[in-house]
């Protein structure tokens, strides 16, 4: 088991309470058919245009979008409510992987009322534990045009998801290291993973470091903990310039391994001394 080290979280953090290719897609919504959005909203801050970064994000079907130029995103988003049903009126949490204990999804089923009483929407890909997955379907069916449930794992499905999203949810148990972090936010996609692993490695919490901030943490693995961080992240979504800016972040944040090599380097160098 991963090494379960300590971090510390702004206050009531961890406490109860509350890329790839895109599949072609059948028709994107245009932008003068979609409902007007709040003036600051993320939304529609993402949707200014800006000035052009080096570096694109290689995206088909639904649209391409960059750093610096991330207005194809919300297309993405648009298509990816319509493909699952979901009313995008709010925030789109996205949850792709082994639907298991270990990666914390129970947690996402037990909070799923709070999460929903936050305003946000559920996009789910993928199979596991088959209790978890009952509860999953059960809360799809009672709220359809909220939680959508996809019992398969698929490639472009899961590029939808992490193009669509405005979140990424990874409440993991323990974690070694993660992927799914790292490439939501290459998409633009803002993490909320619980401080484990990899995880705590490769997501700053926003709330700690608000200038360096890619994502939310949480400590404890319980449901209301999770809610704690997602109200936080819907908090920010909801400052539409701060969201960019961390929406900005992720997305050109050096994931590589020049750093950790270079650190790697210098502690064998160390070692010769």
């Amino acid at each position: 088991m991963a090494d379960e080290r300590k971090v510390k979280l702004p206050s009531g953090i961890a406490g109860p309470g509350v890329s790839g290719a895109l599949g072609e897609v059948e028709r994107v919504i245009p932008q003068d058919e979609a409902p007007p959005l709040p003036p600051n909203s993320a939304l529609a801050v993402i949707g200014k245009p800006t000035p052009r970064l080096e570096g694109r994000l290689k995206v088909t079907g639904a649209a391409r979008y960059t750093a610096d130029d991330p207005r194809g995103k919300l297309a993405c988003r648009r298509d990816l409510c319509r493909r699952l049903g979901l009313d995008p009126a709010g925030p789109v949490l996205g949850v792709v992987g082994r639907l298991d204990p270990q990666k914390g999804f129970d947690l996402v089923t037990e909070a799923a009322h709070m999460l929903l009483g936050q305003g946000a929407r559920l996009a789910v890909l993928g199979t596991g534990d088959h209790t978890l997955v009952a509860g999953l379907r059960g809360l799809a069916a009672e709220h359809p045009d909220r939680i959508a449930l996809l019992e398969r794992f698929d490639r472009d499905d899961a590029r939808r998801i992490y193009a669509g999203s405005d979140m990424f949810l990874m409440p993991s148990r323990f974690e070694p290291s993660g992927q799914g972090q790292l490439i939501a936010m290459r998409y633009g996609t803002v993490p909320v993973v619980r401080a484990t692993g990899g995880l705590v490695d490769s997501v700053v919490d926003s709330d700690i470091d608000p200038d360096a901030g890619t994502g939310f943490l949480f400590a404890a693995a319980d449901p209301g903990a999770l809610a704690s961080a997602v109200r936080r992240a819907i908090d920010a979504w909801q400052d539409g310039d701060r969201w960019a800016a961390i929406v900005r972040r992720g997305m050109t944040a050096d994931l590589s391994w020049d750093v950790p090599a270079a650190r790697y380097e210098e502690a064998y160098r160390a070692l010769r001394r």
